[in-house]
């Protein structure tokens, strides 16, 4: 598995709202690479170095179908590049398009 961040956002609670991905990579039945990328969030104290309320905010399932730059390895991808003030987050999907979904507070 791996993952990374791709958005950091100050929150008032003087914590750090993370906006990010975590993936991982299977083989399927025809002996392909299929990776599986999926938008998360989390909350992260500059002060403990610790974080709290991981979760998965998004999969690739939550938005339209579309071509796949890469298919069948790039079909279950989503890369978020982060949210908005009305929490509207933003991924490229499957490294082909865009795609944009309403989410509830993350943090």
């Amino acid at each position: 598995q791996w993952g990374g961040v791709n958005q950091a956002i100050k929150l008032p609670s003087e914590e750090i709202g993370v906006i990010g991905h975590v993936a991982h990579q299977t083989i399927n039945k025809q002996d392909e690479l299929e990776k599986h990328y999926y938008g998360m969030s989390f909350k992260f104290s500059p002060n403990t170095k610790e974080y709290c309320d991981f979760k998965i905010i998004a999969k690739r399932k939550h938005f339209p179908q579309s071509q796949s730059k890469k298919s069948p390895e790039l079909d279950d991808v989503i890369f978020p590049s982060g949210i908005d003030e009305s929490n509207n987050l933003y991924c490229g999907l499957s490294d082909f398009c865009i795609g944009r979904r309403k989410i509830t507070n993350p943090f």
